[in-house]
């Protein structure tokens, strides 16, 4: 894939002139073009939410924050390498590829391919307008028109070792019983065993219940130490109480800000569906 890509914008001068008064003068028209050629992937399967993570697969240089879930497979294909044990780092992963056979999958089941020809080139097309609209609004503080032409040189069908699994983290020790479990997500690299994303075992809030389990049976020990040794244990007691309560306390507002978070987009989302 090759794409022609020409922009226009307003740039903001360094300095204004001070004669002129027009609130306008403060930006100059400014343009330009950039060609750039790609192996862009995009996902075989038709449902684009059965692959979870998808868009860490693509780590543009630039800052911009990818909103596709397609990539170009030369730059990105190398991201969550753990160690250099492949002969093959001179060559790209497009030049370092292998033929597969299915004998080699040992089991696993691959799912099969449910995007056509039509399909895939209207989705690369989108992916790489919306990348390079991303890329030509970096050159100016508003982006007045851009377009974008693409040519196709043909389409491939590769199967790329990118493993989608969830996991449960369960403690071992007697927390096992306070903590429940929650499904994870992680998707690793099969090219060079590598973790491209994945989802903590343990959040923010699941600290916040350790804290005020732990303060809790601390400070119920350290009152009966004050009963049975010294009245000084009863301070300390009494901070660790403290630090419970005020943890119950965040980690109830937490809560009650996230399904205020869930009630008002599920709000918005039946009101659209409603004046649709």
């Amino acid at each position: 894939m090759e794409v022609h890509t020409t922009w226009r914008g307003l740039v903001k001068r360094a300095t204004r002139n001070r004669i002129d008064t027009n609130a306008g003068s403060e930006y100059l028209i400014e343009e330009g073009s950039f060609r750039r050629n790609y192996r862009w992937c995009v996902s075989g399967r038709d449902n684009l939410c059965e692959f979870w993570g998808m868009t860490r697969l693509h780590e543009p240089k630039e800052d911009i924050k990818v909103q596709w879930d397609g990539f170009p497979l030369d730059s990105t294909f190398s991201r969550g390498r753990i160690e250099d044990t492949s002969q093959d780092d001179a060559k790209n992963a497009y030049d370092a590829r292998e033929f597969f056979e299915f004998k080699y999958a040992n089991g696993l089941p691959i799912l099969g391919v449910q995007v056509g020809e039509d399909e895939a080139l209207r989705r690369a097309r989108n992916h790489a307008t919306r990348y390079h609209q991303e890329l030509s609004e970096l050159n100016v503080d508003y982006l007045l028109d851009y377009r974008c032409e693409t040519e196709i040189a043909g389409i491939q069908l590769i199967h790329l070792p990118f493993w989608h699994t969830r996991y449960v983290y369960r403690p071992k020790t007697l927390l096992k019983h306070f903590y429940q479990p929650k499904e994870k997500n992680v998707i690793l690299n099969g090219y060079n065993n590598g973790i491209l994303k994945g989802e903590l075992a343990i959040h923010h809030s699941d600290k916040i219940k350790v804290n005020v389990f732990v303060c809790g049976v601390a400070s119920i020990f350290l009152f009966v130490m004050g009963l049975a040794w010294h009245p000084a244990f009863f301070i300390v007691a009494f901070i660790a109480l403290l630090v419970a309560i005020c943890s119950m306390y965040l980690n109830t507002i937490r809560v009650k800000n996230m399904e205020l978070e869930n009630q008002d987009g599920a709000n918005v989302s039946e009101a659209i569906s409603q004046t649709t």
